[in-house]
């Protein structure tokens, strides 16, 4: 077993094996994870362009068409960088970490913000470049740039499950902020209610692409660890269709869904832990 991201403790206990990998929970801190050791190269052409190109990879996990949604996904992270604006005050240097073909990049450059993408995937980073003129930096995830105390705001949007060294990255990103510098991320929601019905048959559960599926608690443990203040939590995605089984939700199980899911529950989702993704927004000590 590989010592657990948040607390390297080599204990541990199986939960499930899923394509080949084992997926434990800490026995020290309940942190989930993919605990098989990962072949050097796996991860190389996880992320090409059948990633996120026609339903995504061989295995399925990724995305039908990543580009045919771009004014979608556009429009999300303007609606996710006028909630970082209203929460810094004030524009300035702004990197997103696992940037993609970097439409979050252009949202901040579009509004003033001096930004800048880094990405594992080649393909993608260099979309970004040639489509958008964007400044993308391409890395492997283990080869970290050298940014210390460049930026006002770090992002990574869906970017901590698919990490094999979790805490040094977030270290790393303390290291870029300014003091009292931002980091806005989300991830998946282990302890979500959605995520314990659906067992391993939960849809964020997609090892090699997936290797950290926290919690509430064990992410603001590392995150307090790696040197950050959490100042505000919420909740995303889905309660019943957490399970990859279900295709459709038709009467009672459909109107619980859209209570959790709606915008105006979404204090009391957060309370009660109901959505299986989270946002976090914490500070730079």
């Amino acid at each position: 077993m590989t010592p657990c991201s948040v607390c390297s403790s080599e204990q541990g206990r199986l939960l499930f094996e899923l394509s080949g990998y084992a997926v434990s929970r800490c026995d020290r801190c309940s942190h989930v994870f993919v605990s098989s050791s990962i072949a050097a190269g796996a991860l190389d052409g996880a992320y090409g362009r059948a990633y996120y190109d026609s339903g995504g990879a061989a295995d399925g996990v990724g995305y039908e068409d990543y580009l045919r949604d771009i004014d979608t996904r556009t429009r999300g992270f303007r609606d996710r960088l006028a909630q970082i604006e209203r929460y810094v005050g004030t524009r300035g240097h702004l990197l997103d970490y696992g940037c993609a073909v970097g439409l979050m990049v252009k949202a901040a450059a579009d509004a003033g913000w001096t930004a800048v993408g880094y990405e594992r995937s080649d393909w993608a980073a260099q979309y970004g470049r040639d489509t958008f003129g964007l400044d993308i930096v391409r890395g492997d995830g283990e080869s970290l740039p050298q940014f210390e105390g460049r930026f006002h705001v770090v992002t990574m949007w869906d970017v901590l499950e698919h990490l094999e060294h979790p805490r040094e990255v977030l270290e790393s990103v303390a290291g870029w902020l300014k003091p009292g510098g931002l980091l806005a991320l989300n991830t998946v929601n282990s302890s979500s209610l959605g995520a314990r019905l659906a067992g391993a048959h939960w849809r964020h559960l997609a090892p090699p692409h997936h290797l950290q599926f926290f919690s509430r608690a064990s992410l603001e443990r590392l995150l307090r660890e790696c040197g950050f203040e959490v100042t505000a939590r919420s909740v995303q995605g889905v309660l019943a269709l957490a399970d990859r089984r279900m295709k459709v939700l038709r009467g009672p199980a459909a109107w619980i869904e859209g209570i959790a899911t709606h915008w105006r529950t979404k204090k009391l989702a957060t309370a009660f832990n109901l959505l299986d993704e989270i946002d976090m927004f914490a500070i730079r000590k």
